[in-house]
């Protein structure tokens, strides 16, 4: 029959969004594999967002493992770093605090510069028009002293982004430095779990710097509530 969503409860409303996620997987011919990929990866984001809700941490930690498998297939590196930062915030309110570690610290990783790459990205703060980014030469840019105020230093990893298309370049080395400051938040959770406060104010400490430096208000917020812990 027919569910009435108003009167469902969390559990029916759950199973529901699932089913409509898995549908939307069967749209490949129709979006296209990328597009499906990406679709049914925040999907599964927002069923593992609203399992946690609920307190069904395993359901959770099964919706952002599927996630971060579609991510790793589709080489989103954007995507596959924010989900080992939700992975590892998931498993640490599990209490496998080691395991919650090792996601962090894997999505740290994806979050800082490949020095392979030799270049520094510093964007304006406000994404750049077509017009715009012919005249910014990141090469000449490379060697440059800290950003002015109106500019950002953002991961490198999206330079080759950048000469296609500098706008969604600067959404994705945003999308990094919040998630790199997520991920010192969860590590200053783990760390006053065990005791060490010394690192848990280093690590809470970082993730307001990181937050400010993106003006994201919710997560310093949130690092100044973690801070007064």
């Amino acid at each position: 029959g027919k569910l009435d969503l108003r009167a469902a409860s969390h559990e029916e409303v759950l199973a529901f969004a699932e089913w409509i996620s898995e549908k939307v997987y069967g749209f490949d011919g129709l979006l296209g594999e990328g597009a499906v990929r990406t679709e049914y990866s925040r999907a599964l984001e927002t069923l593992a967002r609203m399992a946690g809700d609920l307190g069904h941490l395993d359901l959770a930690k099964g919706y952002l493992d599927r996630a971060h498998q579609m991510s790793t297939k589709g080489a989103d590196f954007v995507a596959e770093a924010v989900y080992l930062c939700n992975l590892g915030m998931v498993v640490g309110k599990m209490g496998q605090l080691n395991t919650a570690e090792d996601y962090l610290n894997r999505a740290l990783a994806i979050c800082q510069d490949d020095p392979a790459l030799g270049v520094r990205m510093i964007f304006a703060r406000t994404p750049m028009s077509p017009e715009e980014a012919e005249q910014w030469n990141v090469h000449q840019r490379a060697q440059s002293d800290d950003a002015r105020e109106d500019e950002i230093v953002l991961c490198n990893r999206v330079y080759e982004e950048s000469k296609r298309d500098p706008e969604s370049a600067f959404r994705k080395g945003m999308a990094l430095k919040e998630t790199e400051g997520n991920a010192h938040a969860n590590l200053g959770i783990i760390a006053w779990k065990l005791g060490d406060t010394a690192k848990a104010d280093r690590e809470f400490r970082r993730a307001f710097d990181l937050h400010r430096d993106i003006r994201h208000l919710l997560g310093m917020a949130q690092d100044l509530e973690n801070y007064g812990h």
